[in-house]
């Protein structure tokens, strides 16, 4: 009897699996969409800053725009759509146009006066200072 309701019970579980995997693949052929920000960014932490790379291809300078309040650096722009020619339609659009607005909070307040930034060949390079309240000091000391 034991056996008998093991058996059942394996059973009705091998059932409900079969099952789940089914209720899976009803959605495999169904496009996918899924939230990316943009742009794609890396930072690293330095001794004295932190070092951010933004991939943004396809946008003039002259579009672009990087602000920092405080521990915030945000990056805005405008991406054109792309121009096509008479009697050609999309198959595939992934890369999005219009507008853009990315925010990124860092651990520390950053110094906006010395920050530097370079744009070339679609990729935007920061150099972002912590602010000198920020930055580990050398305490001398008093002997007597």
């Amino acid at each position: 009897m034991f056996w008998t309701n093991l058996e059942r019970m394996m059973g009705s579980f091998r059932e409900q699996r079969s099952a789940h995997g089914q209720g899976h693949r009803l959605f495999d052929d169904c496009p996918a969409q899924t939230a990316v920000e943009f742009p794609a960014v890396n930072i690293w932490n330095g001794p004295e800053s932190y070092i951010l790379t933004a991939e943004i291809p396809g946008i003039d300078a002259e579009k672009l725009d990087v602000a920092v309040v405080g521990d915030t650096v945000t990056i805005r722009g405008s991406r054109p759509p792309p121009e096509l020619k008479e009697g050609e339609t999309y198959h595939r659009g992934e890369r999005g146009h219009g507008q853009f607005v990315r925010s990124i909070k860092l651990p520390k307040p950053l110094d906006a006066d010395r920050v530097e930034a370079k744009y070339a060949r679609g990729i935007l390079n920061l150099r972002l200072p912590r602010a000198e309240a920020e930055m580990p000091r050398k305490i001398a000391l008093k002997t007597s």
